[in-house]
């Protein structure tokens, strides 16, 4: 914001276009009378002299005095219809004066030709006090701009000073030097003259524009005082329902200052990590959850955090290990995000516990280690060749099998010939081949050739493997040493029962919970309820494969769900009551697994063939929705189904309640708490909106502000809280009687601003009256009583040429309200203004 003394500061001088506009203006400003004084000086000056001149000549000459006099003049009345003098136009018109002035100076100058004609010195004196004022009265007059002076001075009076001091005899060299100096001295004078006018116009400007920037200065400090209390309220508020948000998170929320000193921390960070609110605000988080070793790592990535803003891990999610408050380490997933609060960053921090990921992927893990080693016992290798690159991948335990070095790449096909029998080599090749093309699957029997020349046996599988448009991508296979081939079939049963069952398991939940954790991120990735169904559905239809379902979401402020989504099947109604389903009745999952003896929801719109499972989705209490999932016909419910509907509910449960909540936040932001109509930051919003699709569509838009009459006095006498039941009531009538695309807002006090898009000024009038007849008729009350009739005042202003901005819009309309309120109240005024074209042009 400038500060009081900048604005009294003129760092920037006047330009010198706006000072020369200026000069012409005070040129131009004086009256024509002036220049038409010309003509009687001239008149008496012919009659004085018509001893010593001609008559014609005479005549000549005061026929171009008016001449010359009459151009001025006109020049003059055409300057006073081109106002306002365009800066850039000024030096034109400047030099068109100053023109004049030089004809008007040369026709006086004619006058020192008395010198040469008479040598009487009654005429020298008539001539040169003649001459002498007409210069003076330039140099008061012309002085605003040099080159109009100068050009009538100088051919006017330096004639006759030459004149007399060629002239014998001293008196008239006397004389000459006299006027010589008294030219001199109006010089003198006019440019004196002219830097005092120049400085003056510039000082005015200057004082101009500081009470401008004053003015404006004043303005937007009320706006701003107006919008900071309105966003103080609404910070309130938003303060209030975060609070909730912050209170309920099932992630640990952690915020620090550019210090590192917790000054945030929410109830799952107590659950999560040990330590209550009261033991870590101010203490250093680094030395409360980071493990020693990494101290030194994260004290370095935290000194650039401070000094910029920046850090590696921000904006992403990693995992790193943590420390409980008994110095038990676990497993979190971190996101970090920078927050500049005042001239320091902070950091927002949100942690997730991934013990049971973790736990899961270790478990993983180890059974990629009983794979090897089941290999290895087994003497069962695994290969894969690769469509893209052409290339073979060899586990470890074939590089065993075939005595191979495992720092070696495994062998192309040419290279096989080295390392198989003759006859078992074209025997792969010729499968191989079959099976890259056609993708026919093959088992043989083939002998290798060990390098040490050892004969072994092995018992070769190969099949193919095709994408969704049915190319063959890839062949993949396995290598069995059948040399003790009894022995090895026997273990390779047994073990490949478990492995490919344990194997199953895993590669099923790490899918599950790849799909789950896409979900989440996606979830919290979406700006509304709206955008998620969609993403909750596609998921669903991932994770459950051919299982049927469908998700249903409480309708708000009643005791019916809505079904937003279905998979597999269409079989949910699509509104049901809470009493419709038994889960929840129950508040837990419930589960029916033969229709024809089990106690079955009303939500269906026929009877299920299958066993099903209803999971209600409930966050602290309150119950958002149902999760459903139905089988086919003759298919079990499992504890694998059980477990990936508990965990995916959990998921869309929680991001439901988050968006709901962040809708929620959203629309009050947006609305006036005592109308719920719109306020004046979404009005911001919304009108230079409607007023681009109104010019783009060629369509009218009409603004209308409304203002109740003699409100203060409903106040004073019957109390605020009668007003607000007028305000609330209104607002009760706009909302009913507005279109979907009609914009309703709060302006402010009493002040009520409607947008009505596809609308024109004489509709919008009629429209109007209906709703203001409506609101008169209406019966108010407060605390029992009724009150007065309630009339309101109106004006309404249409998009036009004119009118083409939001302010200038909006302005009219409330010039017109102004008037309806002069005009005696309880009417509708229109602003009257041309309208624009809303047809297209051809």
């Amino acid at each position: 914001m400038t500060s009081p003394a900048a604005i009294g500061r003129s760092d920037s001088p006047v330009p010198d276009a706006i000072v020369r506009a200026e000069q012409v203006r005070l040129l131009f400003g004086g009256s024509p009378v002036v220049v038409l004084v010309n003509i009687p000086n001239a008149l008496v000056a012919s009659v004085l002299l018509g001893e010593i001149y001609p008559v014609p000549l005479t005549m000549a000459w005061v026929a171009l005095m008016v001449t010359v006099t009459a151009a001025r003049v006109a020049l003059w009345r055409a300057f006073q219809r081109r106002q306002p003098l365009a800066p850039e136009d000024a030096e034109t018109w400047g030099r068109g004066y100053a023109l004049g002035a030089f004809a008007t100076g040369c026709l006086w100058g004619l006058l020192g030709s008395v010198v040469l004609v008479t040598d009487n010195p009654v005429f020298y004196v008539f001539a040169v006090f003649v001459l002498g004022g007409m210069t003076a009265g330039a140099a008061m007059l012309d002085s605003p701009y040099p080159p109009a002076f100068y050009g009538f001075a100088a051919p006017a009076i330096l004639p006759i000073i030459v004149a007399l001091a060629t002239k014998d005899g001293l008196v008239l060299l006397e004389m000459a030097l006299l006027l010589a100096a008294f030219a001199a001295v109006l010089v003198f004078m006019g440019r004196d003259n002219n830097r005092r006018i120049v400085s003056n116009i510039r000082l005015r400007h200057t004082q101009t524009a500081i009470a401008e920037e004053l003015r404006r200065r004043t303005e937007d400090l009320k706006k701003e005082v107006a919008e900071h209390k309105q966003v103080a309220q609404a910070l309130e508020e938003s303060n209030v329902r975060l609070r909730g948000v912050w209170a309920t998170a099932q992630d640990a929320i952690v915020i620090t200052n550019a210090d590192a000193e917790v000054v945030a921390w929410n109830p799952a960070a107590e659950r999560m990590f040990g330590f209550t609110t009261d033991e870590v605000l101010g203490r250093g988080i680094h030395g409360l959850l980071v493990p020693a070793r990494y101290h030194a790592k994260v004290l370095q990535g935290f000194k650039r955090f401070k000094e910029t803003g920046r850090g590696e891990l921000l904006g992403k999610t990693v995992s790193v290990p943590a420390l409980r408050k008994d110095g038990a380490e676990f497993p979190i997933d971190l996101s970090i995000s920078a927050m500049q609060i005042g001239d320091s960053w902070h950091a927002l921090g949100v942690a997730r516990d991934i013990s049971a990921r973790v736990q899961r992927e270790a478990e993983l893990h180890e059974r990629e280690k009983e794979l090897k080693e089941a290999q290895r016992v087994a003497h069962l290798a695994s290969w894969n060749w690769v469509a893209e690159t052409n290339s073979f991948q060899w586990t470890e335990e074939l590089y065993r099998i075939f005595g191979r070095d495992r720092g070696l790449p495994p062998p192309s096909l040419d290279e096989l010939s080295h390392l198989l029998a003759p006859e078992s080599y074209a025997r792969i090749l010729t499968a191989l081949r079959e099976c890259q093309v056609k993708g026919t699957p093959y088992e043989l029997d083939l002998q290798l050739i060990r390098p040490d020349g050892g004969r072994a046996w092995i018992a070769a599988r190969g099949e193919a493997e095709r994408d969704a448009s049915g190319k063959i991508t890839r062949v993949r296979g396995t290598v069995l040493d059948i040399t003790d081939r009894k022995q090895a079939e026997q273990n390779i049963a047994r073990l490949n029962e478990r492995m490919e069952a344990n194997v199953e398991v895993l590669k099923r939940r790490d899918q599950d919970l790849m799909v789950t954790a896409q979900l989440s991120d996606l979830l919290q990735a979406c700006h509304s309820t709206a955008e998620a169904i969609p993403v909750i559905a596609t998921a669903a239809g991932n994770l459950f494969g051919d299982v049927a379902g469908a998700l249903a979401t409480v309708v708000s402020g009643s005791n019916e769900l809505e079904t937003v989504t279905q998979w597999g099947a269409d079989a949910m109604l699509p509104r049901f009551n809470f009493d419709d389903c038994w889960a929840l009745r129950t508040g837990q999952i419930y589960e029916v697994r033969r229709p024809s003896t089990g106690t079955l929801c009303h939500h269906f719109k026929h009877e299920p063939r299958g066993a099903y499972l209803c999971l209600p989705l409930t966050v602290r209490g309150e119950t958002t929705g149902v999760l459903h999932v139905e089988l086919g016909e003759g298919a079990a419910i499992d504890d694998d189904l059980r477990r990936r509907l508990l965990h995916f509910g959990d998921v869309i449960k929680l991001s439901l309640s988050n968006l709901r909540l962040r809708e929620s936040l959203s629309e009050q932001a947006m609305r006036d708490q005592l109308t719920t109509l719109f306020n004046r930051r979404y009005l911001a919003e919304a009108l230079p909106r409607e007023i681009r699709r109104a010019m783009r569509d060629y369509t009218p838009l009409s603004a209308a502000i409304m203002d109740v009459d003699h409100f203060k006095r409903l106040n004073d006498t019957q109390g605020h809280e009668a007003g607000d039941a007028v305000l609330k009531g209104i607002g009760e009538v706009l909302r009913a009687s507005l279109r979907t695309r009609d914009v309703a807002c709060r302006y402010g006090g009493e002040e009520f601003l409607l947008l009505l898009p596809d609308c024109d000024i004489v509709d919008a009038r009629g429209r109007l009256q209906e709703i203001l007849d409506e609101i008169k008729g209406r019966t108010f009350t407060s605390r029992g009583q009724a009150l007065p009739s309630i009339t309101l005042s109106c004006g309404i202003a249409q998009l036009a040429d004119k009118l083409a901005t939001g302010d200038a819009l909006v302005a009219a309309a409330d010039e017109a309200l102004y008037a309806a309120k002069r005009a005696g109240r309880d009417r509708i005024v229109l602003f009257s203004s041309e309208p624009r074209n809303t047809a297209p042009a051809a």
